[in-house]
């Protein structure tokens, strides 16, 4: 146990039934001459307290990405910089499954998408990454909005991930394939009722003339679907996949070296 003396590891704790368990382990850590910060999830919290864990270890626990508090005690980009072993324990059936499937939490799920038109012509915009595995990015959007039609007329596009905690970023270049309608159909089936009237009530890249417009809009699909077992995909909801051509890894270093 030698080899964890003034090792600086930062513990990440996950929900489950184990998750009461982590107080033992800090208290293990400790003994064995580390210096342990925490990280809990907010289903961890509902196990085993923030504050037992902030006792324990002696350090603000961080529970929130915008956590002012946390903020206060050690900053994010500090504390990613400072820990010498990431260690998740427990680590729950979610969270490995979310791994296994690429699904990350609202930090890396929210990317920035850039296409262009047949003319060259580029936009860009933030959008939600469903999935990332051996056959590329994967998000979800309405066909008809400016992406869409920039991608039936160029089918190329790029991502950019970027994680100011950690002043690290990752760009993503390559060609744009649209993903099979079953797999839009399972997706879409995951959206709460609310998201899935909105996909069928808002015509991305379309303008209403007034709120109120809109507002009519959600209503009348909400009277349509109203006591409807499944509400289903709109035909113009589909999901695509940027094939990576060329993936960058970005690190900021002092005086952006």
């Amino acid at each position: 146990m030698d080899r964890l003396v003034n090792k600086r590891i930062l513990l990440g704790v996950t929900g489950g039934i184990a998750a009461y368990k982590s107080a033992d382990l800090v208290r293990r850590l400790q003994d064995a001459g580390a210096d342990v910060r925490v990280v809990m999830t907010k289903s961890a919290c509902e196990f085993i307290t923030p504050l037992t864990m902030q006792a324990l270890s002696g350090h603000p626990v961080h529970t929130d990405l915008l956590d002012p508090e946390a903020e206060a005690a050690m900053g994010h980009i500090e504390l990613a910089r400072w820990a010498d072993l990431v260690l998740i324990a427990p680590a729950s059936a979610n969270f490995m499954a979310r791994l296994a499937h690429g699904h990350g939490s609202d930090l890396l799920s929210t990317v920035c998408l850039a296409t262009a038109d047949k003319e060259g012509h580029p936009s860009a915009r933030m959008v939600l990454l469903k999935e990332i595995s051996a056959r590329g990015f994967k998000f979800h959007t309405n066909a008809d909005s400016h992406k869409g039609q920039d991608i039936r007329g160029n089918p190329y596009a790029a991502l950019c991930l970027y994680w100011k905690s950690t002043r690290k970023q990752i760009r993503i270049e390559g060609r744009v394939e649209q993903a099979g309608e079953d797999e839009a159909d399972e997706y879409f089936a995951t959206r709460s009722i609310e998201r899935k009237i909105g996909a069928w009530a808002s015509k991305q890249s379309t303008p209403f003339a007034h709120r109120a417009e809109m507002e009519e809009a959600v209503k009348k699909y909400e009277a349509e679907f109203a006591g409807a077992d499944h509400i289903p995909r709109p035909p113009y909801w589909k999901g695509y996949r940027v094939i990576p051509v060329h993936i960058e890894f970005w690190i900021a270093h002092e005086a952006r070296l």
